[in-house]
């Protein structure tokens, strides 16, 4: 090898180094929508005496959400998917980017929110975003239900973490407002 690098070494490590830059290259030009999306968490108005409570959903399939202290992953993150005037609430729980809905498509106070598979055309998983106060404070309200993404057991002074999600009459209650927070994208 000579001194300035031009022996087989050189060679070696330089073509190692364009082959890495390289493969660096197709990874970012292979993901330029999972980083253009946007993702939020969302923190209850309520919370449990000293600790945020986000949003959270675990599992799969009509796995219902609660409200938890803040966890690593993806189950707090949420995106917005906007669909004519109402958003669709899509988890980052997992690659099946699934969105909340209804549980069973109830009307009824108290119904599990749960996160199901994506449909466009189901307003039981649309939702409007109602301004409350600033600093990112919305209500979300359902389409098919008329009712509001509610805390069970809202009433309560504090929640513990680990609460249900549940639709319920809309009101003022502090159960019923949620923190945006920006992550990312």
């Amino acid at each position: 090898m000579t001194k300035n690098g031009h022996g087989r070494v050189g060679r070696l490590l330089r073509a190692l180094a364009a082959a890495a830059a390289g493969l660096t290259l197709v990874v970012g030009i292979a993901t330029p929508s999972a980083a253009a999306q946007t993702w939020y968490d969302f923190i209850n108005g309520k919370g449990d005496g000293g600790f945020a409570l986000f949003l959270t959903v675990s599992g799969g399939l009509k796995a219902q959400a609660t409200v938890k202290t803040e966890v690593a992953g993806g189950s707090q993150l949420w995106t917005y998917q906007d669909s004519g005037g109402y958003v669709f609430l899509r988890s980052g729980n997992s690659t099946q980017q699934y969105a909340l809905s209804i549980l069973d498509n109830n009307h009824a106070n108290k119904t599990p929110v749960v996160q199901y598979t994506y449909q466009p055309t189901n307003d039981y998983q649309k939702w409007t975003r109602e301004f409350v106060a600033n600093g990112g404070w919305y209500r979300f309200r359902n389409l098919a239900t008329g009712r509001c993404l509610a805390v069970l057991g809202g009433t309560a002074s504090t929640l513990p973490s680990g609460s249900g999600v549940i639709i319920y009459d809309c009101g003022s209650g502090q159960d019923q407002v949620w923190q945006e927070r920006h992550i990312s994208g």
